[in-house]
């Protein structure tokens, strides 16, 4: 065993296939062998060997990088071959020799120029902070000889927006976005009242300072830069050029239905266009012969409710599109009338399965709904509205213990029954702790219904990576949701977007 490893060893060090050790910004490049030093110097731009830019030049303003490569010419001892940092050199070596291992991770500057109002959760400094810390040195996501980012990501067509909305709605946000690229003003409009009165003939219309959907002259742009990055992702991973795909996108996706806005839903929830549904019918009618079955997961804290319409009333393909959602439940709706105690986490969708459908629903009741405890025992939900969410101790369908079980006990086995070709992720972290996707304002504090950590994230990411064996890890992962955490600064309150940079990374380093 030890003498095979060696020779592979050396006959690598012999063809001078460098491996990445150590990156240091603004550092040389240095070649080194266990006998000697060569002094030659070599410089590469970028994460992973670049930023690459097939068809259009970059406009993109991630740092360049000097990468420190250098190769042993030999392992003479097992106590050298099973070290930590024996192991990180095969395993880097296998990335530089091997790059259809890599994760491409694809990203378009438009998608930073999608503006909502000020201070708002969902905003461009969600993917500075993803970027800043996938570039941070001192970081463990930091994998710079495993992933490659890329920005030659097109539009998407009308004929792939159309793949999961219907015209209507199509001609409605190009109409839109027309009249908002010739206002005087310039500035965002709440996007959720427009589709219900142009789209839905809605005569009660949401009130504007209630919207948290907003479109500005560029969100045409990102959105069509976010389907289509989608849809290069999955040509990307389909060449085998790489083992997987995270899309850097934003807007989100699932939230957006088949004319935007549900019928039943309050809000668009940040939404333009469907991406992860444009992408899978698109593989399905790009790679007919290859493709036959695709899965979209979605574990973002709400609900997909727009991928569950469209795959349910536009794709009607059980065969061949399965979707499977885990995400908080909590309403009461059902049990009250009075409006003022009436509530609702959005989108409130999600309590049951579809089977006939192959849609999979995994709801989990939010912390706040955990029962107290007391020297009788465990109280009475007095204000629980989901009391078949609960275990009998109450505690092991909540939080992370809960996200856990049920991942695994039922969304796991219905993708191996299921045999996909292609494994859809819609990525929202949301559901870590404190996120404010997941959060309710309740008796003065700020409640949080999930608490999931960096930890999960690689879990639930490890247990999609090991069931996509059967289709040769083929995986595009696409952000959804995920904000970050309130933060008191004086006497100001910001949005610290650090957990959520943290969360995607585990994300990322377990693709």
């Amino acid at each position: 065993m030890g003498s095979r490893m060696e020779d592979r060893f050396m006959v690598r060090a012999e063809e001078e296939m460098p491996t990445v050790d150590d990156i240091g910004n603004g550092n040389k490049l240095k070649r080194k062998f266990d006998s000697q030093t060569v002094g030659n110097y070599i410089e590469i731009p970028g994460i992973a060997s670049a930023i690459e830019n097939e068809n259009e030049s970059s406009s993109s303003k991630f740092p360049k990088l000097m990468i420190d490569v250098r190769v042993r010419r030999s392992l003479s001892t097992d106590e050298e071959l099973y070290s930590p940092n024996s192991q990180a050199m095969s395993r880097r070596e296998s990335f530089m020799t091997m790059p259809e291992l890599r994760t491409v991770i694809f990203h378009h500057d438009d998608c930073l120029k999608h503006r909502p109002s000020n201070t708002h959760q969902e905003a461009p400094e969600r993917l500075s902070a993803i970027f800043r810390q996938l570039f941070n040195q001192n970081s463990d996501e930091f994998l710079s000889e495993s992933v490659h980012i890329r920005n030659d990501v097109p539009c998407a067509t009308r004929t792939m927006l159309e793949y999961a909305h219907d015209t209507s709605y199509v001609d409605f946000v190009y109409d839109l976005h027309r009249k908002v690229r010739h206002s005087e003003s310039g500035k965002p409009i709440p996007f959720t009242p427009r589709v219900q009165q142009m789209q839905q003939k809605t005569k009660t219309l949401k009130e504007d300072n209630r919207c948290d959907t907003f479109f500005s002259s560029y969100t045409l742009k990102a959105a069509l830069r976010s389907a289509g990055a989608v849809t290069k992702a999955i040509d990307s991973v389909m060449s085998g050029k790489y083992r997987n795909a995270f899309v850097a996108v934003r807007p989100p996706g699932h939230h957006a239905g088949l004319q935007g806005l549900l019928h039943n839903a309050s809000s668009c929830g940040f939404c333009i266009f469907n991406n992860v549904a444009i992408g899978a019918k698109y593989a399905l009618e790009e790679y007919p012969k290859i493709i036959e079955r695709v899965a979209i997961v979605d574990f973002d804290v709400h609900h997909g409710n727009g991928t569950e319409e469209i795959v349910t009333e536009k794709f009607c393909d059980p065969e061949h599109i399965m979707f499977a959602s885990i995400h908080l439940y909590d309403s009461n709706a059902h049990t009250t009338t009075n409006k003022k105690n009436r509530y609702e986490f959005y989108p409130g969708s999600g309590k049951e399965d579809i089977p006939e459908k192959n849609v999979l629903n995994v709801p989990i009741a939010p912390l706040w709904r955990k029962p107290r405890r007391s020297k009788r025992g465990i109280s009475a939900l007095s204000t629980s509205t989901n009391p078949d969410l609960l275990d009998q101790d109450g505690e092991d369908k909540m939080g992370a213990k809960g996200f856990r079980k049920q991942f695994s006990e039922k969304i796991i086995p219905a993708l191996g029954k299921f045999k996909p070709n292609l494994i859809l992720i819609s990525a929202g972290f949301d559901s870590g702790k404190n996120d404010i996707g997941c959060c309710k304002w309740e008796a003065g504090a700020n409640c949080s219904g999930m608490d999931l950590t960096p930890e999960d994230y690689k879990w639930v990411t490890l247990q999609l990576t090991t069931i996509a064996q059967l289709c040769e890890g083929k995986i595009v992962s696409v952000l959804e949701g995920g904000y970050g955490q309130y933060s008191r600064l004086g006497k100001k309150i910001t949005i610290s977007r650090e957990s959520l940079a943290k969360n995607v990374c585990a994300h990322i380093h377990a693709l």
